[in-house]
């Protein structure tokens, strides 16, 4: 069909209006230059396919839980006793899948597939899969409304990994390459949620980590007792030597004025605190000055 074939059907349709991908907008010629799009008139009308082998047919959310053997802490989201996995698989008319997850740490997970489910899904199907940042950028302006993060972005996340996994499954290629990766190989660490870890415990957990091969490790902070934190610390770098790297991670349970004193005193973290840019970050206010003394004030002159 062509391009004037396609204006010259538009014209037949209520004030000229065409739904193309994931947005309204007024019909123009220039729309059709692009034949990955989709292009659907009003329900007066035909809808036309331009890459029906890429359209997006269905979506599906499922949410599984995941007991753990003992109740894991840290100092932010305090016990956990179960994970969260969930799962978006999307499926295109010629039938090949994809699937991405998010996951939480046992809480949040049902709104996260309702979003998915109810919000994401029904205004998706029939979109073009392989423009996956244009409908990246469309999910985080569909949900703008309700907020920026938090579930919103954990349901987007999941759908962008889906839409990854059929992007690289189509090119027979890893993500990293598709991507526009430059190497195959990163830097990589070992951690775990240990606060609760007595010391023997941890420094038990922190040898199963060096049996692997990693030499950067990182452990939770945020201990009642400053001075437990320390004494952990250091009993980790003892362990693991002066040459492997040491981080720590208080899961934002310290604000900026809490933060940089622990810092100083563990002498490790360079993390920006409570998700603030370090340049932006607003230092603690300074403590009032103490009100005069009443009987240090002069009498006010008469009348």
């Amino acid at each position: 069909m062509t391009a004037t074939a396609t204006a010259n059907h538009a014209n037949r349709c209520p004030a000229g209006v065409s739904h193309i991908g994931p947005k309204f907008r007024t019909l123009s010629p220039q729309h059709f230059q692009r034949t990955t799009y989709f292009i659907q008139f009003p329900p007066t009308c035909q809808t036309y396919i331009v890459n029906d082998q890429a359209r997006i047919s269905d979506i599906q959310s499922r949410l599984f839980v995941l007991p753990l053997n003992e109740p894991l802490v840290d100092a932010m989201h305090g016990e956990h006793t179960h994970f969260e996995l969930i799962t978006a698989t999307v499926t295109l008319d010629d039938g090949s899948q994809g699937t991405g997850y998010t996951y939480t740490g046992g809480r949040g997970g049902r709104a996260i597939r309702a979003l998915i489910q109810h919000d994401l899904a029904p205004v998706l199907v029939g979109s073009d899969s392989t423009e996956v940042e244009a409908l990246n950028k469309f999910m985080d302006e569909h949900l703008h409304y309700v907020g920026r993060g938090g579930i919103a972005a954990f349901a987007i996340s999941a759908i962008d990994i889906a839409l990854w996994d059929l992007r690289c499954k189509k090119v027979s290629q890893p993500l990293w390459e598709v991507a526009g990766g430059s190497a195959s190989h990163a830097h990589a660490y070992h951690g775990g949620i240990d606060l609760a870890f007595s010391l023997d415990r941890l420094l038990d957990n922190i040898n199963s980590y060096l049996e692997t091969g990693l030499s950067s490790v990182k452990i939770k902070v945020g201990r009642p007792d400053l001075d437990d934190d320390v004494s952990r610390v250091r009993a980790v770098r003892d362990l693991i030597g002066s040459s492997a790297a040491l981080m720590v991670d208080a899961n934002y349970s310290m604000n900026v004025g809490e933060a940089i004193p622990v810092a100083d005193v563990l002498s490790v973290s360079d993390e920006p605190i409570v998700g603030v840019d370090p340049a932006n970050a607003v230092p603690p206010e300074p403590e009032a000055e103490a009100a005069p003394d009443v009987d240090a004030v002069p009498p006010a002159p008469n009348d």
